[in-house]
């Protein structure tokens, strides 16, 4: 279960390794959580959420200067009322109207952006934007992650 206090990032896979790994020729100082990330064989880390956002603003500072070409290195859990990513393509569940509806489905692309609005179990409970009309989604929760704040 998802600690609200804490803010877990992952490393995204090959992308992230790239990345942790161009950091040991990096000369100026590294946040302290990425740089135990960095040193660790744990692929992911449990971090107070200002940790978190030092980590979010050093990695896009990063990406934007250039020193490293990736999308997403770190994956960071989201929080209620947060704008996520969704990381994979994925097929999620609609949330029903009514309590006897049917299930529906909906294939949802990498990218695509949202709002947290809660957690049911494992899954996330997110409304996408830009659709046509309100949709509001379950997926699971290792395939979104806090959105990175567009410039």
């Amino acid at each position: 279960m998802l600690d609200l206090n804490t803010t877990t990032i992952t490393v995204n896979g090959s992308q992230g390794d790239r990345f942790l790994s161009s950091l040991h020729s990096y000369r100026a100082p590294v946040p302290r959580a990425l740089r135990w990330l960095a040193q660790a064989p744990r692929r992911s880390i449990e971090v107070d959420p200002g940790d978190a956002e030092v980590v979010a603003r050093f990695v896009d500072e990063l990406i934007a200067s250039g020193w490293i070409d990736v999308e997403q290195p770190l994956l960071f859990s989201p929080r209620v009322g947060d704008e996520i990513s969704v990381t994979v393509d994925t097929l999620a569940e609609v949330t029903r109207q009514g309590r006897n509806a049917p299930s529906s489905w909906r294939f949802v692309e990498a990218g695509s952006r949202g709002k947290l609005l809660g957690f049911q179990g494992e899954r996330c409970v997110v409304e996408l934007y830009n659709v046509e009309r309100r949709v509001v989604v379950m997926v699971a929760e290792p395939k979104v992650t806090r959105a990175r704040r567009r410039r």
